[in-house]
């Protein structure tokens, strides 16, 4: 099942490569953008809920600090009494939709990038990469700099120092993680990482 997914995706990106010209590199990129852009359906809904939960905490914390405050030394009612709080305000710590959202896009990006890590791109060229099959420091720098943008757009429009934080991580992250990676590998988290980016400026736009 997984190999004929593969298959599927590899099929996909060699018919791009045919549209833009036989550049397998564009293939790449345009057919992750396009398979993350598929998903924007889903993550947004997933964003959105996300977000009504956080505000819902947000809310709740006086009275969660009060109750640590009365029954801090007895934690058992203090779990009880913090659950029914979360029971009346319609909140979940752990939300099973959220969850199996989150799964739902494992096997659409983990086709993506298998298909990459079986050779795919190897010894092509892209813009100024002699050989997609290996490593490429620029490349790496601009796809961190991207997630780093998608990072910042995501986060609280009323906290840019929190924001700033955490596109820094973010970028440093992908740095570390993909440094050493493949140039088809780094241009498969591009598309990914610039569907991210129109998914964070589409909630901004729309708000929570």
């Amino acid at each position: 099942m997984v190999d004929a997914v593969v298959g599927v995706v590899r099929a996909a990106v060699f018919v791009a490569a045919h549209l833009f010209g036989g550049s397998v590199g564009a293939a790449v990129l345009a057919v992750s953008l396009a398979a993350r852009l598929a998903l924007l359906p889903l993550t947004l809904r997933l964003a959105r809920r996300a977000a009504t939960q956080r505000g819902k905490m947000a809310a709740l914390q006086p009275r969660l600090a009060r109750l640590q405050e009365r029954y801090g030394r007895d934690p058992g009612e203090l779990a009880r009494r913090t659950r029914e709080v979360y029971r009346k305000a319609g909140v979940r710590v752990l939300d099973p939709a959220s969850l199996l959202g989150g799964l739902a896009q494992v096997p659409v990006l983990g086709a993506l990038y298998a298909a990459v890590r079986r050779g795919l791109g190897a010894g092509a060229p892209f813009l100024w990469v002699a050989d997609l099959a290996r490593p490429d420091a620029l490349l790496a720098l601009g796809v961190a700099a991207l997630a780093a943008a998608a990072a910042y757009l995501a986060g609280r429009p009323g906290a840019p120092k929190q924001a700033a934080a955490q596109a820094v991580l973010s970028g440093a992250l992908t740095l570390l993680l993909l440094g050493r990676s493949s140039g088809a590998l780094l241009l498969t988290w591009a598309g990914t990482s610039a569907g991210n980016v129109a998914q964070a400026f589409l909630l901004r736009r729309r708000g929570p």
